[in-house]
C-alpha cells in the first residue's frame, strides 16, 4: 500500500506541493487551497503553445490517491493496533505494556480521523465545498498525524524495550 501510495501520489508534487497531499491535508484556508488547486489544475489550453500529451491530470491523481488511501488507512490502523495489542501482551502488566492497550484504540481513531480527512479533500478536490470544511479537515489531519506519530514512538519505545529484555535474558 505504501508503494501504490507513492506511486500515485508522485505526480502531486510539483514546486508549488513539494509534499504532494500533504499540502492539501493541512491546507487550512481558501487561498492555501486555491493554490493547491491552481497547481495540481491542468493548464489552460493555449492556441500558440499546444499543451504536452505527458501532461499529468494532477486532480484526477489526488482523486485516487485518496480513494486508495481509504484502503490504506485500513491496513495501517490494523497493523498499529496489533502492534499494540502485541507489545501489550509481552509487555503486561508493567505500564509501558499496558499503555499498548490505549495505543491499540489510538491507532483506530486516527483511522477514524483520516477517513473524516478524506471525506472533506474528496469534497474540495471535486469541487463541492464550502469554506468551513477546511477547519474540519485540517484539525482531523492534524490530530491523525499526531496520533500516528505518538503511536510510532510507543511501538518503538516498548518493542526496544521488549528486545532490550530478551537480550539480557
Amino acid at each position: 500500500m505504501i508503494y501504490i501510495m507513492g506511486v500515485t501520489g508522485k505526480p502531486l508534487k510539483t514546486t508549488a506541493t513539494p509534499n504532494g497531499i500533504l499540502h492539501l491535508e493541512l491546507a487550512y484556508n481558501q487561498q492555501k487551497v486555491d493554490t493547491i488547486l491552481q497547481a495540481w489544475s491542468p493548464p489552460k489550453w493555449n492556441l500558440t503553445v499546444p499543451i504536452p500529451s505527458e501532461t499529468p491530470d494532477r486532480l484526477k491523481a489526488a482523486k485516487i490517491n485518496t480513494w486508495w488511501d481509504f484502503l490504506f488507512l485500513f491496513f495501517y490502523s490494523f497493523l498499529f493496533y496489533e502492534l499494540c495489542i502485541l507489545l501489550y501482551r509481552k509487555l503486561h502488566p508493567s505500564r509501558l505494556g499496558n499503555a499498548g492497550l490505549i495505543f491499540g484504540k489510538l491507532s483506530i481513531l486516527a483511522g477514524v480521523f483520516d477517513v473524516i480527512e478524506n471525506i472533506f479533500m474528496l469534497s474540495i478536490l471535486n469541487n463541492s465545498y464550502a469554506g468551513w470544511y477546511l477547519l474540519p479537515m485540517t484539525l482531523a489531519s492534524a490530530i491523525k498525524w499526531t496520533l500516528v506519530v505518538l503511536i510510532l514512538l510507543y511501538i518503538i519505545i516498548a518493542a526496544g524495550k521488549l528486545l532490550l529484555g530478551k537480550l539480557k535474558r
